[in-house]
């Protein structure tokens, strides 16, 4: 109900609870998934991955978001 701009998924039990607690996410959210199998756990759970890191881990995933808002921010002007 706050101000989101991201949502960073660590492991695909996160995906899945997150989907059960809240259903769909609102499309102007940013999905980020650590890796391959959280990304696959998030869809498969019908959630929308914006951005997987090159490899897993917390500094990669955290990079990869940075770089993903970055470039958002680019494109809107903000």
């Amino acid at each position: 109900h706050g101000a989101f701009d991201v949502v960073a998924f660590a492991s695909s039990t996160a995906a899945r609870c997150t989907a059960e607690l809240y259903g769909p996410l609102p499309a102007n959210l940013l999905v980020a998934a650590m890796g391959r199998h959280t990304a696959q756990a998030c869809e498969a759970a019908g959630l929308r991955v914006d951005v997987v890191p090159p490899e897993p881990g917390i500094h990669p995933l955290a990079a990869a978001v940075a770089d993903l808002v970055d470039a958002r921010r680019a494109v809107n002007g903000r």
